[in-house]
């Protein structure tokens, strides 16, 4: 008994925890197509500190600028060096697709048995603190394995156009048109 409850927890935490997150594959699908011998990617300090290794792993072009550390104009206009500039950010799961740019998706799992699925609802998909659990009807009786409960956005790769500026403001950066 001990046994199988051991193989159910760490079943439902290897679905619900570990899997679906393939935003960053699909992110150096397309940053392997973007034009330039190196994407220069301004990233904010904690998507550095916890996803430069990432980001470089799926492009080896990239050459990342932390934000909060770029020289900006005394109205917080950032001080952009190249060409080529990309800005990359989470963004939440109801973001819809940018005018320019690309969002790349997450899928959510969970341990389907007897038709039910199974799932952790982690209260942040980038730490694996322990959520609340729920259960959804997804199949028949006879359904076991691994359950796609969902699929949302969760990674932005949005250029920077050469006729905008980028500013850093109290609410965060802002893009306006270069006069």
């Amino acid at each position: 008994m001990i046994a199988l409850s051991g193989v159910f927890w760490s079943l439902l935490d290897l679905t619900s925890m570990k899997l679906g997150f393939r935003e960053f594959a699909e992110f150096g699908e397309r940053a392997a197509a973007l034009p330039g011998a190196e994407h220069y990617l301004l990233v904010d300090r904690e998507m550095r500190d916890s996803y430069a290794p990432v980001l470089r792993f799926y492009d080896p072009k990239a050459i990342l600028s932390t934000i909060e550390d770029m020289r900006a104009d005394p109205d917080g206009r950032l001080r952009l060096q190249e060409k080529n500039q990309y800005f990359v950010k989470f963004v939440p799961a109801q973001a819809q697709p940018p005018p320019i740019g690309w969002l790349f998706s997450r899928a959510r799992y969970g341990l389907t048995l007897f038709g039910w699925t199974i799932a952790e609802a982690h209260p942040n998909p980038h730490f694996f603190r322990e959520g609340a659990y729920f259960a959804q009807k997804t199949g028949r009786l006879f359904d076991f394995g691994r359950g796609e409960l969902r699929v949302y956005p969760a990674l932005a790769l949005l250029p920077v156009p050469p006729d905008l500026a980028l500013y850093r403001t109290r609410g965060g950066i802002e893009a306006r048109a270069i006069e």
